[in-house]
């Protein structure tokens, strides 16, 4: 997950990973690939409300946190992803969120 300073969540990964390393990988390969990326923003749901999904050579890799009222909020929240990735620090060990509550630490730890 990309978070903002302010910890709100920019976006997220679009696959589970098994541990840390292969998440750490995929951040790596998604800057690689960061000029190949696609930006698909779509209809979430029924109710009208949107989200955003990018795909890397044909592969989602990342989506939206959340879906959004209106297309502009979308697009605002998209760029922001955007501009995050290519700059953003990758920090050491893994959260995880359990009852609401951040855990430190191993996110296999967290969940037991």
């Amino acid at each position: 997950m990309l978070i903002s300073p302010n910890n709100r969540p920019l976006g997220r990964s679009w696959a589970l990973y098994p541990g840390y390393t292969a998440a750490t990988e995929a951040v790596g390969a998604l800057r690689t690939g960061f000029g190949e990326i696609k930006v698909s923003p779509s209809l979430a749901n029924d109710q009208g409300q949107w989200n955003w999904r990018i795909d890397l050579r044909g592969e989602p890799v990342a989506g939206a946190t959340r879906s959004y009222l209106r297309i502009r909020e979308c697009a605002y929240n998209l760029e922001c992803f955007l501009t995050a990735v290519p700059v953003a620090r990758v920090v050491a060990g893994a959260r995880a969120v359990r009852g609401g509550r951040w855990r430190g630490g191993d996110a296999a730890k967290a969940l037991r």
